[in-house]
């Protein structure tokens, strides 16, 4: 008897915890509180994710640096490098095509040409990249969410229609968009490709807005302005020669972000700017950071990065051009 007693006692407090756990479970779905922190950052602290291009004086990729040559200030401030990566890491990225009367009177039935560059671009990239995919004329339009299936962003990239968009620009409006769809994305590689003659006369958004948005999301933008292409007979983009303004303002924006603008004239050198870009990508290093200081306050600072090399480093090696965003601006907490 004694141990029968035993034996209901211990069941009837299984059941008990059993029925507890399921409680406190259900009274935390009611409250959004979760049994498991979200993260495992210190409230107040900011992981900051800094993708950073290292080129030769002439413009080669220069690969496999380690750790100890970097270092960071955040408004002159030393920062300790709390996670570092040199290898090809996939990305996400966003892909803008312009669609607008310019660009379509440029190349009329020739745009296969940017189709063909970009399908090539899609292939040489690392195959576990993510893809979304917007046309822009008087504002954005998402042709293809986020995906890691090349075959169905090579589909959507042939299916695109040059002839169903109208003649005004929301450049800077799409940027936007495009950006804004980084947020929160897996891959600590955030990219945005823009497709573009440079001109913009629809948008509600300025150009420092999208660099302000490129310095929050730190999301390099890589500008391949179509503008100045020769495509056989049409030797002229509509209305006249090259936007010199808008070749400034594309490569100023690209440049700000830590990203390059091309400017090709030939399909010769389109298709080289996007082997390029390319390179650029599946190279970047990633160096994380995490400042105490000035964490979460919403306000831009200023980011410098620097690399110590020995002595004896080749010469090729001497005057080293980074590709970074120089500012970032902090979360609002």
């Amino acid at each position: 008897d004694l141990f029968m007693n035993s034996k209901k006692i211990a069941v009837t407090v299984f059941l008990c915890l059993v029925i507890a756990l399921i409680c406190f479970e259900a009274v935390n779905a009611q409250t959004g509180i979760p049994l498991q922190p979200a993260s495992t950052s210190s409230p107040g602290i900011e992981e900051i994710n800094l993708p950073i291009t290292v080129l030769t004086e002439k413009g080669n990729v220069v690969t496999e640096l380690p750790q100890e040559r970097f270092s960071v200030l955040l408004d002159n401030s030393p920062q300790p490098i709390t996670s570092f990566s040199n290898q090809d890491k996939p990305a996400s990225i966003a892909i803008l095509i312009d669609l607008s009367g310019s660009v379509r009177e440029k190349f009329a039935n020739k745009f296969d040409i940017i189709k063909t560059s970009l399908g090539t671009f899609i292939q040489a990239s690392n195959p576990s990249n993510e893809y979304a995919i917007y046309t822009f004329s008087r504002g954005a339009q998402l042709e293809m969410d986020w995906t890691e299936n090349n075959s169905v962003v090579l589909n959507k990239i042939n299916q695109i229609n040059v002839e169903k968009k109208v003649g005004v620009t929301s450049l800077f409006d799409a940027c936007i968009d495009a950006i804004q769809s980084l947020r929160g994305r897996k891959n600590r590689k955030r990219i945005v490709l823009v497709i573009s003659d440079g001109i913009d006369n629809n948008s509600k958004y300025k150009d420092s807005d999208v660099k302000k948005l490129s310095h929050e999301i730190l999301a390099p933008i890589f500008f391949v302005n179509v503008g100045a292409m020769r495509t056989g007979s049409i030797p002229k983009i509509a209305g006249g020669t090259l936007d010199l303004q808008a070749q400034a303002t594309s490569e100023n924006i690209a440049s700000a972000s830590g990203g390059v603008g091309f400017l090709p004239n030939t399909q010769s050198e389109l298709s080289d700017s996007f082997k390029r870009i390319v390179n650029y990508i599946r190279h970047q290093y990633l160096i994380q950071i995490n400042p105490t200081s000035n964490s979460q306050d919403g306000k831009k600072h200023r980011l410098q990065i620097r690399i110590s090399l020995p002595p004896d480093a080749p010469k090729e090696m001497k005057n080293l051009k980074l590709l970074y965003s120089q500012f970032y601006i902090a979360k609002k907490q």
